[in-house]
């Protein structure tokens, strides 16, 4: 009888574990740093976007501060109101098209950058988007470093 209470607590443990390292819809796990400081990015916020090259399109912002009082998060994150933030432009089939960084430890912040930014393990189920945003280790921006590695599930707003 007690062992089968210890397997039951140990089973119960892992799926907990597991479930944690997963974001949950509207989440951000991961590291986002500038000039090796992290910021905690934490809030997902979606929505579709004009569409690019005839294909739908979404804008992704990820940020330290929730958008929920915000009625341009994009706007908002580009210009730090939302803290350190990402916002990342892709289409329905996961391409990226437009990169805009702000950290707060950056001193040139806010900036664009196109190509350095991967997308990995993409999904749109629904109306959630997640994957995984990664540079593949530190990336150098008029003389200053950044690294990603997050990821994300974002439902899409609208």
């Amino acid at each position: 009888m007690r062992s089968k209470i210890v397997i039951s607590l140990v089973i119960t443990w892992i799926i907990a574990i597991a479930g944690s390292q997963a974001a949950a819809p509207g989440e951000v796990t991961g590291k986002f740093l500038g000039n090796g400081q992290s910021a905690k990015l934490a809030h997902s916020w979606a929505e579709p976007t004009e569409k690019w090259q005839g294909e739908e399109s979404y804008v992704l912002v990820l940020s330290e501060k929730p958008a929920t009082e915000s009625k341009q998060p994009d706007f908002d994150a580009f210009f730090g109101e939302l803290g350190s933030a990402l916002t990342v432009k892709l289409t329905k089939s996961g391409d990226i098209f437009g990169t805009e960084v702000y950290h707060e430890s950056l001193e040139k912040k806010p900036f664009s950058s196109l190509g350095t930014l991967k997308l990995e393990n993409y999904k749109l189920e629904g109306d959630v988007i997640s994957g995984r945003l990664t540079t593949d280790g530190p990336d150098e921006f008029s003389g200053e470093t950044w690294e990603v590695d997050l990821t994300f599930k974002a439902k899409l707003s609208k």
